[in-house]
């Protein structure tokens, strides 16, 4: 919010509405709208319409679409908005979305372009969208542009550019913005594995391996880049969920990508960790990037198990170790069982640490992951009366491991509601918390809807529920 804020007023009125709140607000009990009141004040503008990012629930939807005229060097950007309705909010009114527009050519030219109103050529345009609908007018266009809108990530909102595979390889290739270049690969990668057809594979290997050439540079970046669309984000994106055929895709792509990148991947994997340990920026980025290699390599299975169990005996940190830990287990690696007793020998007397130990297991998404969570259930060191210790075994195999929750016998539906139950006397606020996860029960196919509704039906069955949990049951099953 604070950055949109910046876009639209401006860095001088953001600095002098910064002092403003200071000078005013310091030490009292301030509200939003007292934060928004002083930089109306010094910018000179009605920030009312702000004020509904705030107000309005949901996350607004923008779709763009350009049109592009070669005889006269014109193009056109039509622009809209959409937030869709939420319960006590049917009808929602436009919020001002800051747009940072620039353009390439395929070759990856930078295009400059004067909007309507500007007497100079620019090659970035900071536009604000503040109608349901706005129309932005573009001359002196040299050649077909491919549009980037949210560089920086100018604003929260989705966006559907309407851009071709082939236009969003053009920006993971030549775009300077980062942000950019990430969804321009996210959303290549979610369409490949969505539709299944992988005959963009290659080209989205060949364009990410440009940000390997580029990890030196940032390679927190070349982390993010290398991480595809998770499990959960396919699930909701696809109209029909079926969770074993979105893992099955999701594998191959990633397997595609790691198989055309494998050397170089095992050598980011198996670089020693920093001696001594720097929470620095450069350092993480480092260990992230060391870790989504990991991940990555994971989806070649247990072939690759020496590289990963050689970056658990090398690791030299905890994060590192975890990471080798994830790998293994999302490998299938029969070397699983031997580093997680390690890793808990070492950690067992440091609860937060082993609180990932359990998370570890309960996210791995391994065939026997059921088998897995119902038998830490019995761990001498996981209790009910542990909010933190139940959160990292419910919630990471409910939140981070949805082909195992959404098994097609239920067996995962029915887990999770047993422990709610377990809990509901305990604590009802945690049993009720925990079944968030069944709220997209009725997305699924008609046998799992029927998984998942018998074990909410059960838990709204019993006479000592508490009210927490009920209200919670009654509402998802509604």
């Amino acid at each position: 919010m604070i950055r949109m804020l910046k876009r639209i007023i401006g860095e001088d009125a953001f600095a002098r509405g910064m002092q403003l709140y200071f000078d005013r607000r310091d030490g009292t009990a301030s509200t939003v709208e007292d934060f928004i009141a002083c930089f109306a004040e010094t910018s000179g503008r009605d920030l009312s319409q702000f004020m509904r990012w705030y107000e309005q629930a949901g996350t607004p939807s923008v779709k763009s679409r350009g049109q592009y005229n070669a005889k006269t060097g014109t193009y056109t950007l039509t622009v809209s908005q959409h937030i869709a309705p939420t319960p006590g909010q049917p009808t929602k009114a436009p919020s001002p979305i800051p747009l940072w527009v620039s353009f390439i050519a395929k070759d990856g030219a930078r295009i400059a372009a004067k909007l309507d109103g500007d007497t100079i050529s620019r090659t970035e345009h900071h536009l604000v969208l503040d109608t349901a609908e706005r129309t932005f007018h573009f001359s002196d266009v040299l050649e077909q542009p491919i549009p980037a809108l949210l560089h920086g990530f100018s604003a929260p909102v989705t966006l559907d550019d309407g851009l071709s595979i082939e236009e969003r390889l053009a920006q993971m290739a030549h775009d300077p913005d980062p942000f950019t270049r990430w969804e321009a690969g996210q959303s290549i990668a979610r369409e490949i594995m969505l539709s299944g057809a992988n005959v963009h594979a290659p080209a989205l290997a060949t364009a990410l391996g440009r940000e390997l050439d580029r990890a030196q540079e940032d390679p927190a970046f070349a982390a993010l880049a290398l991480r595809l669309p998770d499990l959960n984000e396919l699930i909701l994106a696809s109209a029909n969920p079926d969770p074993e055929r979105l893992f099955a895709a999701r594998e191959g792509l990633r397997c595609a990508i790691a198989t055309t990148h494998r050397e170089r991947l095992e050598s980011i994997a198996r670089l020693k960790g920093e001696q001594p340990f720097s929470p620095s920026a450069e350092s993480a980025g480092r260990r992230s990037l060391k870790s989504a290699a990991l991940d990555l390599l994971s989806s070649l299975g247990a072939e690759e198990a020496t590289v990963f169990s050689d970056a658990f005996q090398n690791a030299t940190s905890m994060t590192e170790a975890a990471a080798a830990l994830d790998a293994l287990g999302a490998s299938g690696s029969d070397a699983f069982d031997a580093a997680l007793e390690k890793f808990y020998l070492k950690w067992r007397e440091n609860p937060l640490v082993i609180d990932k130990w359990f998370a570890v297991q309960a996210a791995s998404p391994r065939a026997d992951a059921l088998s897995r969570v119902e038998r830490l259930r019995t761990h001498a060191d996981f209790s009910l009366r542990n909010p933190n210790r139940v959160r990292a075994l419910a919630a990471s195999f409910a939140m981070r491991n949805p082909r195992a929750f959404h098994a097609a016998d239920g067996a995962g539906y029915r887990f999770l509601a047993s422990l709610a139950e377990a809990i509901d006397p305990l604590n009802p606020a945690l049993a009720a918390r925990l079944l968030t996860p069944f709220e997209s029960w009725k997305r699924f196919d008609s046998d799992r809807q029927q998984h998942a509704r018998a074990a909410l039906e059960r838990l709204k069955a019993l006479p000592e529920l508490s009210k927490n949990t009920r209200e919670v049951v009654e509402r998802t099953l509604a």
